[in-house]
């Protein structure tokens, strides 16, 4: 008997290590939307141009969205536990050189693109290959933690952040909470099991292209694209329209921890969310609560319509990142990482247009609604998408009550 309680617990030790190995390091990752927090002490304390802060924060999806094109195929090739130490070797690299050397060049090179960015893609590709391996019966759920963790860092950080920036400098305050948070990465990841390797088969190039001849795919990709910009966008200025609207300091900071704590609950609802409802559903809300946020946040006057506009953004944008597991399966069951990747892809790519697309327009009320315009597309995507998934049913039903042979 003691040898059956062994074996079946040998299941539940496994799972456990895969979700500390794979969580604890998303905290760590968490610095790319904490640097929406510092913008205005890098702005004050180094005098780095607007545009160049913004293109910080915004090559970090851009670099991910590129590393993700093939870290799904990746993941469908190489162990989980191989990939997360390269994204980890990338992080501590990259914040390394960053730190010691602070300047415009590492913060680009080695900060944004390197550990935040390659390190970033790597490691979600491989954390959501583990987590689908362990608990295949819920991957809405498994990537939608994995993302919301990411987003709980900001959370977690930006406060501390913003306070050691104030009382220090801004490296100092990156730097004690950049190091801190990764020694933790590194020490969970060391609990990573050896999972089996997945299965192999032949899936094409290493960017899997020829994936996107899916109909069903290529209408999610531009879903998750139309809902990321808004929300990126609300992280990295939210604190510099709050200063623009003359509302006080510590109201930038809230509606940035706002913006970060919708993301969060955006990320871990959607996925659960996936699991129970069909996933065109859960993105008809995703996409009406981001026009709503773009519509709130273009005619704010006051704090409290700023932090719910900026609530309401965070939340739409984390709802189509953990959103991403269960569209992928929905639309490519026989290769779920592969289009897992695309998808993560193109929502870090609109991530990275929100940003650099809202500071040319000005950063003003025109920013939030042309940037409020793309999830009015997401929405007629969704309406369409609802209208061919009630056509297939009523195809079905009429095939289904049609007399057979034996009933002739």
């Amino acid at each position: 008997m003691s040898t059956t309680l062994t074996h079946s617990s040998r299941p539940a030790r496994t799972a456990l290590r895969v979700v500390l190995a794979t969580l604890f390091p998303q905290f760590a990752f968490g610095l790319g939307f904490a640097w929406g927090g510092l913008e205005p002490y890098v702005r004050q304390q180094a005098h780095w141009s607007s545009l160049l802060v913004a293109a910080i924060f915004a090559l970090t999806p851009l670099t991910t969205a590129t590393t993700l094109l093939f870290g799904g195929r990746l993941a469908d090739e190489f162990s989980s536990r191989r990939l997360c130490w390269i994204g980890m070797a990338c992080l501590v690299v990259g914040l390394t050189v960053a730190f010691v050397l602070p300047n415009e060049f590492t913060f680009i090179v080695f900060y944004a693109m390197l550990a935040l960015g390659v390190g970033y893609g790597i490691t979600l590709a491989a954390s959501l290959a583990a987590m689908t391996q362990v608990f295949p019966k819920h991957v809405g759920a498994a990537g939608g933690a994995i993302a919301a963790t990411y987003a709980l860092g900001s959370v977690i950080q930006v406060p501390i952040i913003s306070f050691l920036a104030a009382t220090h400098s801004w490296i100092y305050a990156l730097r004690v909470v950049g190091i801190s948070i990764t020694l933790v990465a590194v020490l969970a990841l060391t609990l990573m099991p050896a999972l089996a390797m997945p299965a192999k088969r032949a899936l094409g190039s290493i960017i899997p292209v020829h994936l996107l001849t899916q109909h069903r795919l290529v209408t999610a990709l531009l879903l998750v694209f139309c809902v990321a910009p808004l929300g990126t966008y609300a992280a990295s200025q939210v604190a510099t329209y709050a200063n623009g609207l003359h509302l006080v300091a510590v109201i930038g900071v809230a509606a940035v921890i706002a913006v970060s704590l919708g993301n969060m609950l955006g990320r871990l609802t959607g996925g659960t969310a996936s699991d129970h409802a069909g996933v065109n559903y859960v993105m008809l809300v995703i996409v009406i609560l981001a026009l709503l946020a773009a519509l709130i946040l273009w005619r704010t006057a006051n704090a409290t319509e700023l932090l719910i506009g900026a609530s309401l953004a965070g939340l739409a944008f984390g709802g189509g990142v953990g959103l991403v597991p269960r569209l992928a399966t929905d639309a490519v069951s026989t290769a779920s990482n592969s289009a897992a990747g695309l998808l993560y892809a193109a929502s870090a790519l609109g991530g990275f247009t929100g940003p650099l697309l809202g500071t040319a327009l000005g950063g003003g009320t025109l920013s939030w609604l042309v940037l409020g315009a793309l999830p009015l597309v997401g929405l007629l995507i969704v309406v369409q998408r609802l209208r061919q998934d009630t056509q297939r049913v009523q195809a079905s039903a009429r095939v289904s009550t049609l007399p057979t042979k034996s009933e002739a």
